[in-house]
Order: structure tokens, then C-alpha cells, then sequence
């Protein structure tokens, strides 16, 4: 997520040739899929810590202002193998001394199977098992998404628990978690926090977003913004969990291609680091709408968490997870109430 995003939009006697290419990309992409649905490791998902992924002790804003990475800690990051390097893919909070929110789709890998992500704290490696929301799971999978019926699955959200085998990480003692709003929705107009660590350059083929690698910036800088929500949920013609934020000509921070699972914040900003920040949805996707005048607004989907759907099925979750004293700051654990951020 960048503040002013490269923006490419390919000329028209170039779509072809880039059409042909993207859909090569796709089909290679969707093949290595049900490849690695076969194979017994298939291919890993390493989450890490921002203090092990930022560059230096202080995170650069994207108006030029810097922050601490402390401040930021519980945010965590993947990255996986792709064609020979690792890239950027997922973005995840950590809501509990074991529990990691992201998005679905980062985990979903379709019939049924959902990846087996790892987290890397203190030099260990620890293995998640990740959720996904059943109102998600209702749609059918294809290309990696799933829809219901012409619509995209709108709560896209996973819960993770992470196994530590009982002797948790120093660095995960330390940190104070984030806490979850589900009781306030999300609501046009309001003031909402972006955060990622995906790309910053995105190229547009036919009204599609995708990461531009060649002009991408590998600076290890934590994306963060403020926003504006334009749609409340429900107010999406594409999903009922979706709230949305429209980024005029790339100018102003977007959701990213690898941003995907980043918390949205409120009570939050780019010019502070409030006590009382809350997590009220989660990154899913990312649209290019096109404007009158022929250039392109970029649209942000977040799914919301305070939906009933949403509170219901993890509080399910937590049950199911009582003997071992899960918890899930903002549901059965206050804020304020230690571990959890005030």
C-alpha cells in the first residue's frame, strides 16, 4: 500500500501481448495451486515479525513522517517462493498471545484444504493452524477467490492459532496485542487506517490490478494511510461484509496486490499512535474503476468484522479452543486486560 501509488495503465497496442502473458501467469499460477495441493510440504508460507522485516528501528510514513516499529510489532508478514525469489504475499495482526487475523484467501486453498502457514519468532519456527469463516467457505472457489453466485465471498477473514508448544517466544511476551471492535460498524465517511507491506507500483490490464515487479520497491517499509470509507457494508454491489475506500488516481493510500490480511484501524491515524486504536475489518482486495475523463480510481475492499456472522463464528472458535486458554483480545479478553493494548 503506498500513499501515491505508480500507477501503470498498458497502452492499447501493448494489451494484447500483456493479456496473453497475464493469462500464462494465471494458468502457471493456478497450475503450481493443485501442485502443491500434492505435494506433502507444499509451498510455505513463512510469516515474520515487522521488527524482523522493517528496515531499521523506525517505520518511514508515506508522507515522510516516521514512526517506531515498535508501535507496530504486532503486525506480521509473509512472503513465499515464486518463480526463484520470495515475494511479498499476506499481511496478518496478531490479536492473542496465539492467535493471528488475516485474510481467508491468504489460506484458502480450495476443496477443502487450507494451508498450513509458520511463523518465524526468536529464531523458531512455529506452525499455525489456520480457520477460515464458514459465510466465506460458502462460495465456490475459482481462481483463487471464491463468489457466491455473482458476488465475491465478502467476509474474508481466518483465524490462526499458533502452536508454541507451551513455551511462547520472548518477543511475543513482549508485545501488547490488538484489540477487535466487532460491535462497531463500519460506517461511510469515517476516518479508517490502512496498513500493508504488499507491493508500491501496480499496473491496470483491463480494469484488473496487478503488481507491477518491474518498477516495484523492495524497501522494507511498512505501508501505512489514512482513509476515508466511501460504502458501509452492504452498500457494495459485490459483497455484504465489504466496506470500501476509493483512491483518486492512485494519489491517496490503497489496499495492495500481497497487502491482503492487513488490519484496518480506527480511533487511528498516520499522525499518531493511539492507545485506543481497534481493528474494524481486514484487506481483501483491490479494483481499478474508470473514471469520465479515461484515468483510473482504485477501489479497496476490507472485510468488516463487525458483522453477526463474523462475532458468532469466533466465538465458536474460542470455544472450541477454552481447555487451552486461547483468547482473542476485544472477545473474551478486554481491552486494557493484559496482554491487550488499552
Amino acid at each position: 500500500m503506498k500513499n501515491v501509488i505508480n500507477l501503470r495503465v498498458i497502452p492499447p497496442s501493448l494489451f494484447l501481448f500483456q493479456a496473453i502473458i497475464t493469462f500464462a501467469a494465471i494458468a502457471i499460477a493456478m497450475f503450481s495451486g493443485s501442485q502443491e495441493l500434492r505435494a506433502q510440504s507444499g509451498n510455505p508460507m513463512e510469516f515474520k515479525l515487522l521488527s524482523d522485516v522493517a528496515s531499521g528501528g523506525q517505520v518511514q510514513l508515506l508522507n515522510g513522517r516516521t514512526i517506531q516499529v515498535g508501535s507496530w510489532s504486532t503486525l506480521v508478514f509473509a512472503e513465499r517462493p515464486s518463480f526463484g525469489s520470495y515475494r511479498k504475499f499476506c499481511t496478518g495482526a496478531l490479536v492473542g498471545s496465539n492467535v493471528m487475523l488475516t485474510a481467508a484467501h491468504c489460506v484458502d486453498l480450495g476443496d477443502g484444504n487450507v494451508r498450513s502457514p509458520s511463523i518465524v519468532v526468536d529464531d523458531r519456527r512455529l506452525r499455525m493452524t489456520c480457520d477460515i469463516s464458514p459465510s466465506y467457505l460458502a462460495g465456490t472457489f475459482t481462481g483463487g477467490i471464491r463468489r457466491i453466485g455473482n458476488k465475491l465471498s465478502s467476509e474474508d477473514l481466518a483465524l490462526c492459532w499458533i502452536d508454541d508448544g507451551g513455551q511462547r517466544p520472548a518477543s511475543i511476551k513482549a508485545l501488547d496485542f490488538e484489540v477487535l471492535d466487532t460491535r462497531r460498524r463500519a460506517v461511510a465517511s469515517q476516518a479508517v487506517l490502512l496498513t500493508g507491506y504488499g507491493c508500491t507500483a501496480i499496473k491496470i490490464i483491463a480494469h484488473r490490478v496487478f503488481p507491477d515487479r518491474a518498477n516495484d520497491e523492495a524497501d522494507g517499509l511498512l505501508r501505512i494511510g489514512d482513509q476515508i470509507i466511501e460504502r458501509a457494508p452492504g452498500q457494495d454491489e459485490l459483497g455484504n461484509a465489504f466496506f470500501t475506500t476509493r483512491s483518486v488516481l492512485g494519489k491517496t493510500p490503497a489496499v495492495c496486490p500481497g497487502d491482503s490480511g492487513g488490519p484496518a484501524f480506527i480511533n487511528e491515524s498516520g499522525d499518531n499512535s493511539a492507545e485506543t486504536r481497534r481493528i474494524i475489518g481486514v484487506n481483501s482486495s483491490i479494483d481499478a474503476e474508470l473514471r469520465a475523463d479515461g484515468k483510473f480510481d482504485l477501489i479497496s475492499r476490507l472485510s468488516a468484522i463487525g458483522t453477526p456472522g463474523f462475532a458468532d463464528w469466533a466465538q465458536g472458535w474460542l470455544a472450541q479452543r477454552a481447555d487451552a486458554g486461547v483468547f482473542i483480545c476485544g472477545l473474551n479478553k478486554k481491552a486494557g486486560d493484559y496482554p491487550c493494548r488499552n
